[in-house]
């Protein structure tokens, strides 16, 4: 299962464009402002580490409220869309889940791509 993730604007609802992100990337960590969100698609067993700030996560059909400090951590157990939104601001870390891992590398190109987008 190939997972991807969606940076947008909460605000406006639309993709983010790369002149809107001033935060960066490094190695597997994803920083994110207030007005931004991330969405996960096809993520199911992977790990969401709180690295900084404070970060609710949303699966679609999920009741509950999932809040992570920094130092806490959550694996996406739907196969749903997640939804990852800042408190403030925040830096995440999202690791493959294990069954991904052996099979090429999906997260790879995903995290290039975040990665040209706050270049």
């Amino acid at each position: 299962m190939n997972a991807t993730m969606l940076f947008t604007d909460r605000l406006q609802s639309r993709p983010v464009r790369k002149e809107d992100l001033p935060s960066a990337t490094k190695g597997n960590i994803v920083r994110l402002r207030a007005d931004q969100h991330l969405q996960l698609r096809g993520a199911i067993g992977s790990t969401v580490h709180a690295i900084d700030g404070t970060v609710w996560i949303t699966q679609d059909g999920d009741i509950r409220d999932i809040v992570l400090e920094a130092g806490q951590s959550f694996i996406i157990d739907r196969p749903s869309d997640t939804l990852l939104t800042p408190l403030d601001k925040a830096a995440i870390r999202i690791d493959a889940a294990p069954s991904q891992r052996p099979f090429g590398r999906q997260w790879q190109p995903v995290l290039a791509a975040a990665r040209t987008l706050f270049a």
